[in-house]
């Protein structure tokens, strides 16, 4: 995201870290992990994230979560 991105002006550091956590892990508990933060704490993260972006972000596909198309081009964006 560049300084020019709305959805940088909104996302601080600690959330775009956590994004990019939860989309390369593909688990709330594994990136929680990651993060050295409890699966909890990670959860409410995803879930400001959701609000910010306004998107689910990633969506539960069986045992693992799948990006949406939104967040993928986020981290394209990156």
């Amino acid at each position: 995201m560049n300084s020019t991105d709305p959805v940088a002006t909104v996302i601080d550091a600690n959330l775009a870290v956590a994004l990019d956590a939860l989309l390369t892990e593909q688990s709330v508990t594994r990136a929680a992990a990651r993060m050295h933060t409890s699966p909890a704490a990670m959860s409410r993260t995803l879930g400001r994230l959701r609000r910010i972006l306004q998107d689910p972000l990633l969506v539960r596909a069986g045992q693992t979560m799948v990006p949406t198309p939104r967040a993928l081009a986020l981290r394209e964006e990156a």
